[in-house]
C-alpha cells in the first residue's frame, strides 16, 4: 500500500527493495511524504481503517477516514491511498 501523506519525502520501507525506486519515479512528483507499507497478515477483525471516496470521479481518489487501535499500519486519518497490490 503507498500513500502520500502532507509534509516532506520521510521513508522508504526497506523490506521493499525492488519497489523504493518505481514509487519515487511514479508518485515523486506529488507534494507530501510517500510512505510504502505492508501488512505480513490481516487481523481476524480486519485491518481497523475506514476509507472515503472522492464524489469528483474524474479525481479518483481514495482517503484515510479512521484509523483503530489495533490497525498494524502506519496510517493516520487524512492519508491518501495511492496503490494497493499484493506483492
Amino acid at each position: 500500500i503507498a500513500f502520500n501523506i502532507l509534509g516532506g519525502i520521510k521513508y522508504f520501507d526497506d523490506s521493499f527493495p525492488r519497489f523504493p525506486g518505481k514509487i519515487r519515479r511514479k508518485y515523486g512528483n506529488l507534494s507530501g511524504t510517500l510512505l510504502l507499507v505492508s501488512c505480513e497478515r490481516v487481523p481476524e477483525a480486519g485491518l481497523g481503517i475506514s476509507l472515503a471516496g472522492n464524489r469528483d470521479r474524474e479525481k479518483n481518489s481514495t482517503f484515510v477516514l479512521g484509523v483503530k487501535v489495533q490497525c498494524p499500519l502506519t496510517v493516520r486519518a487524512g492519508d491518501e491511498l495511492l496503490e494497493v497490490g499484493i506483492f
